[in-house]
């Protein structure tokens, strides 16, 4: 038996060795065999890697498509809400254009108002002036006037003063205010009061000087620069 094994043993060992052979012992065709052979395996290489290749960029493609949806979905949302605010925008515009609007109307209305009240506060003064034009007495009612008349005619000078000098205030424009400050002059002088007399004198003479009141001013002003010893006139 184991002279049997060991028969079979030589008898591979001698096989396998004829089998081995060296590069130069191989032929040209069986070369060319192994050449083909080689370059089938590496074409089949390349083309399953050139298969991972392209299956990649598939897939970046597909994961850039997502993102370009999602912007613009988002681009979207922001051109909404711009549009929302610009009209927003447009009509609070147009609420300020009505309120400056309504705004300049009421400022009008308010200078219409301002202008007839002020006509009405001249006319019911003019009224007034006009009532005293000729006549001492408004409506058979005693004025300052009258009462500074009576008060002149008992000599009660400083009362008589006070009488004239509030007349000539309630109706600066009554043909009665030149006499009345004539005769408030003539009140000072008779208090001696030379300075506040002259004062009273020049203004009738100078605003007034076509009046009787204004003339008889300018008498007075002469009496009292004349040096003292000499007449005065009343």
């Amino acid at each position: 038996m184991k002279l049997v094994q060991s028969f079979l043993v030589i008898i591979a060992v001698v096989v396998f060795s004829g089998c081995l052979k060296t590069r130069s012992e191989v032929s040209p065709t069986e070369q060319s065999y192994i050449a083909r052979k080689k370059q089938q395996q590496e074409s089949q290489r390349i083309d399953s890697t050139s298969t991972e290749v392209i299956t990649d960029p598939q897939e970046t493609i597909r994961a850039l498509n997502g993102r370009i949806e999602v912007l613009e979905n988002q681009v979207n949302i922001l051109q909404a809400q711009k549009e929302n605010s610009l009209a927003a925008t447009a009509a609070d515009a147009q609420k300020i254009a009505t309120l400056q609007e309504a705004l300049a109307r009421m400022e009008t209305q308010i200078q219409k108002l301002e202008t007839e009240k002020q006509l009405a506060k001249t006319s019911d003064e003019n009224l007034k002036q006009n009532e005293l034009v000729n006549t001492p007495s408004i409506k058979g009612k005693r004025t300052s006037y009258d009462i500074a008349e009576e008060l002149f005619g008992k000599k009660e000078w400083k009362r008589a003063i006070l009488s004239y000098q509030k007349f000539a205030e309630e109706f600066p424009k009554s043909k009665l205010v030149p006499d009345a400050k004539y005769k408030t002059g003539v009140a000072f002088q008779e208090l001696g009061l030379k300075d506040e007399a002259l004062a009273f004198y020049e203004e009738v003479s100078v605003q007034y000087p076509q009046t009787l009141a204004g003339k008889k001013s300018k008498i007075r002003i002469s009496n009292l620069n004349k040096p003292a010893g000499k007449s005065k006139k009343k």
